[in-house]
């Protein structure tokens, strides 16, 4: 519901443009990256030595190019509330996309959703009556702040 919430938002510049929302189960994810070493574990947390060689500061012709699937540091109240798990990416500047295709993962491990964009506004009102909205996206002032303004119509 959070990625739905940023591909959702409200950009004057792309208004007529369809939005997609990117769904990956990082476990699955994960799995068919190390398939290599059966690897049936989940997502990777930075202490993890699956990471290792994605690691800034590894040379290049040891990173791999896979992008991996991990839990960040919940250091800040807006990873928190966003529940998020990260891409660390190797080496390569291919898109996620295109690794799923080229490397026959697993399928489910990523979904691509697509609304029409006649349909963006009445998905993101949706998304707010389900609770899903600045102040819960971004729990700091600056958000209650979006949520008022767009609540009270100054958007």
């Amino acid at each position: 519901m959070v990625s739905a919430y940023f591909a959702l938002q409200n950009d004057v510049k792309h208004k007529d443009d369809d939005a997609v929302i990117w769904l990956c189960d990082p476990e699955k994810w994960n799995q068919s990256a190390f398939r290599h070493i059966s690897y049936k574990g989940g997502v990777f947390d930075e202490d993890d030595d699956n990471i290792a060689k994605h690691k800034p500061g590894t040379p290049l012709a040891e990173m791999p190019d896979t992008p991996i699937m991990m839990f960040g540091s919940y250091n800040s109240p807006r990873i928190v509330a966003q529940r998020g798990v990260f891409a660390l990416f190797g080496k390569s500047m291919s898109p996620m996309d295109e690794f799923f295709k080229a490397s026959d993962y697993e399928a489910g491990c990523l979904e691509k959703i697509i609304v029409p964009a006649a349909k963006v506004d009445l998905v993101r009102e949706s998304l707010f009556r389900k609770g899903f909205t600045e102040s819960v996206v971004f729990p700091e002032i600056e958000g209650l702040a979006k949520e008022l303004r767009r609540e009270n119509g100054y958007e």
